[in-house]
């Protein structure tokens, strides 16, 4: 196919100029946007001839593209529904050649990007951190600033990952610490809390050739406690069930474990229950620990929110993201990192123990948080 370049002030002058060398049934191979350096510009897009064009004029329902407009056709929604409407567009679209279908859209999308690029820097900015989950008062201070940056998308997405890479805190392997410690993780139900403490688990015993002891406060849960033996007999690990703050505290000074994991029940918006037994058993223990937040990686800004102002007793000290095969957006999750500097501890990418879970790396994740071809 041979392609030609047309220029226009706007798209429908470009798209003009198409029709007129190439025929109605041209086919509209890229568009773009050219700035010529002051405000000024011009609209490029390059296409070639259809199936059936000869480089003739327009076909007769578009030449009145032609002419100059002087209004716009506007449709208006009627007031109520008419029976059998649902069914009008796809006959329409089937009454529609294959090719019709595709440059309509093309022009629809060139006409969609003519109307962003001329968007302020900081709204482009704000959209673009909306389509990947970040939004509300995060999303505006992010966008913050961005009127400095070029108005080339690629340079806008580029200023808006060091401005996410900047905000973010990533942990050395806690694993590595010297000492006995004691982490716990806490979050709500389906998150992967039990799965992450068996990947540590088998990374501190097999791996980093570390003791481990696990205790459970998931009494709740059906087959949770049996999950659990099975995991310890495998990995030939220390296991307590604890129901009572006394059976922590006498659980922590019996073991010589160097990591001691915690696992927790999940808890409902309502049930204070579960986080205040924990907060309990944490304050009666005197040697080092971290609680860590599990969330997955899908989790919309508004539900993470709410759910890391449920643990504020016993409180948050880092966090987990699973769940990263599972999701196309991971921006949702960093309103519980970035605001108040909440560091990321691990991240979890798949099922198997041990091997997926992983340390955060800052270029991974911004790439996985803003992808450069999306």
């Amino acid at each position: 196919m041979t392609q030609q370049v047309f220029r226009g002030n706007d798209v429908r002058e470009a798209l003009a100029h198409v029709r007129a060398a190439l025929g109605a049934d041209a086919v509209i191979e890229s568009t773009r946007q050219v700035s010529s350096g002051g405000r000024g510009g011009y609209v490029e897009v390059t296409a070639g001839p259809g199936q059936n064009s000869r480089a003739k004029p327009f076909a007769p329902e578009l030449q009145d593209e032609q002419a100059p407009r002087r209004s716009v056709r506007r449709w208006n929604m009627p007031k109520t529904p008419r029976r059998g409407a649902e069914r009008e567009a796809p006959s329409a679209l089937r009454n529609m050649a294959p090719a019709d279908i595709e440059r309509e859209l093309l022009e629809l999308r060139a006409m969609l990007e003519e109307i962003n690029a001329s968007r302020p820097p900081k709204e482009r900015a704000q959209q673009l951190l909306h389509g990947i989950g970040i939004e509300g008062k995060l999303g505006q201070e992010l966008a913050r600033g961005a009127g400095r940056v070029a108005k080339d998308e690629a340079a806008l997405k580029r200023w808006l990952k060091k401005r996410i890479g900047e905000r973010l805190l990533l942990l050395p392997n806690l694993l590595n610490r010297p000492g006995r410690q004691v982490l716990t993780v806490v979050g709500p139900t389906g998150v992967g809390k039990t799965t992450t403490l068996a990947k540590l688990a088998a990374q501190a015993k097999l791996d980093l050739g570390r003791s481990v002891a696990v205790l459970t406060l998931d009494t709740f849960r059906v087959g949770a406690v049996e999950q659990w033996r099975r995991y310890a007999q495998l990995l030939g690990i220390e296991l307590e069930v604890i129901k009572r703050q006394e059976d922590f505290a006498e659980a922590v000074a019996r073991t010589r474990a160097e990591v001691i994991l915690v696992d927790t029940p999940g808890r409902t918006p309502n049930d204070y229950g579960p986080t205040a037994l924990l907060a309990r058993c944490l304050q009666s223990c005197s040697i080092t620990q971290e609680t860590l937040l599990v969330l997955p990686g899908w989790m919309r800004a508004r539900d993470v929110e709410r759910i890391k102002r449920q643990y504020e007793d016993p409180g948050v000290s880092a966090l987990v993201i699973t769940k990263l095969d599972e999701c196309e957006q991971l921006g949702g999750v960093l309103h519980a990192a970035m605001p108040s500097g909440l560091p990321i501890a691990f991240v979890c990418d798949g099922p198997r123990v041990p091997e997926d879970i992983h340390n955060p790396e800052l270029d991974s994740l911004l790439e996985a948080i803003l992808p450069e071809a999306s």
